[in-house]
């Protein structure tokens, strides 16, 4: 049986983001495209200001073209990486291998070469890298003929940080939903397995209440025929059958209209065993008790005869519950006490262990005990309290209504107390 995982505290609504960043997070374009605006004119006035040296050609229409589109290609670094990446590499080279003065585009190509191995094609990033490389060493050659391996390292350095982190951001972006991917397939798999439980534990109580229902049945022919043959000899004894055949086949037909509700799909062959009822109650714990668990009943209130779908429920219920003390109590000692009140059949297992994991989650395997409880207790409109006991142990408290009315606290249900466990 599955014990309940704690509920979570919901975390504090984060505060809605001005107008402002709500429109630019609308679009990543919107900001790409002012940061692209700003970079072309700050070329611009920094090739207009900056001292020209003597081998570098002076500020012109080039080297202002070259810087707005530099620019451009910081615009377009996450719509379009890989023209960005393009629109960036040949401005860049452009300006390095023509002398031009126009010294952010280099900028530039690290900004959009960062961007493309975050957001473009991987195989398309290591060819720009490599492209990147070929014009680097081209632009030192230019400039200075002796080039030493220092510079080469120095400035392939530059243009491979931004690669290898824009690359690492990809990569937590891909694993990051992998796992969601998994997340998801963990959740439904989850949720298929508890409605299947759902849907198992439904068609197995069907054909119990089949079985109570025939049983019903039966009585009521019995009964008919002895009320049949003695109807004229002996009428008090005929007005007895009649009225045991009223009665039973008012709990038949209550028991009908569940089996109707609760059936949702086609049973297989149906367990032809007796079924158990409390009256066995005595030998359940006495098979449940082992040296490491032992068990004790007590009876609270006058035992008498129940409806039989009742009567079944509650024995299931404490079965299930035993089943769980055996599977995650350890050494403990176990009270059951059934409780038989004038509205009410009330039902209680606890244990003195130190109990379920907290976290055991709803339909993990076959451990489907808490579903069929609580399918069998809403089935009689009763309720069901499962959880940890304040002094240590598990508690499994289950309440059904006698008299077919919805179960309600009522000052006429029974006290239970684990007797002899410590509280």
């Amino acid at each position: 049986m599955d014990r309940p995982a704690p509920t979570s505290t919901p975390s504090p609504t984060t505060a809605a983001p001005g107008p402002v960043r709500a429109w630019l997070q609308a679009d990543p374009f919107r900001a790409d495209a002012i940061f692209g605006a700003a970079f072309a004119v700050l070329s611009v006035l920094t090739s207009l200001s900056v001292e020209v040296p003597p081998d570098m050609r002076g500020p012109s229409g080039w080297s202002h073209a070259l810087g707005v589109a530099s620019g451009l290609g910081i615009a377009l670094r996450r719509r379009h990486p890989s023209a960005a990446m393009t629109i960036a590499g040949v401005a860049a080279a452009i300006a390095g291998i023509g002398h031009f003065t126009a010294p952010l585009p280099p900028f530039a190509v690290l900004v959009t070469l960062y961007s493309e191995a975050a957001y473009g094609s991987r195989r398309q990033s290591i060819l720009s890298l490599a492209g990147t490389m070929v014009v680097v060493a081209c632009v030192l050659s230019s400039y200075w003929p002796e080039v030493t391996w220092v510079d080469v390292v120095s400035n392939y350095s530059l243009f491979t940080i931004p690669w290898f982190l824009g690359d690492n951001l990809r990569t937590r972006r891909a694993l990051e939903v992998e796992l969601e991917a998994r997340a998801r397939r963990a959740e439904e798999d989850r949720a298929g397995a508890a409605g299947r439980a759902v849907a198992a534990e439904r068609t197995r109580i069907a054909r119990e209440l089949h079985d109570v229902v025939a049983h019903a049945m039966g009585v009521m022919v019995i009964q008919a025929g002895a009320a049949r043959r003695v109807l004229r000899r002996q009428p008090d004894d005929a007005e007895a059958a009649v009225a045991t055949i009223e009665s039973t086949g008012r709990e038949a037909l209550s028991e009908m209209r569940r089996l109707v509700g609760v059936l949702r799909e086609n049973a297989g062959l149906a367990d032809r065993a007796p079924q158990p009822s409390l009256e066995r109650i005595t030998d359940l714990v006495a098979t449940s008790s082992v040296p490491d668990l032992p068990i004790t009943l007590e009876i609270v209130g006058d035992p008498r005869p129940l409806p039989a779908g009742v009567d079944l429920a509650a024995y299931r219920i404490v079965q299930e519950a035993l089943t769980n003390a055996r599977r995650y109590a350890g050494p403990a000692r176990v009270h059951v006490t059934l409780g038989y009140g004038p509205d009410y059949l009330t039902a209680s297992v606890v244990d003195d262990g130190r109990g379920a994991a907290a976290n055991a989650p709803l339909g993990d395997g076959p451990r489907h005990g808490l579903v069929g409880m609580q399918e069998r207790v809403s089935l009689y409109g009763g309720t069901l309290r499962v959880g940890p006991r304040a002094g240590g142990g598990f508690e499994v408290r289950a309440s059904l209504p006698l008299d077919r009315r919805p179960a309600t606290a009522s000052p006429n249900e029974p006290a239970l107390g684990p007797a002899g466990l410590a509280t």
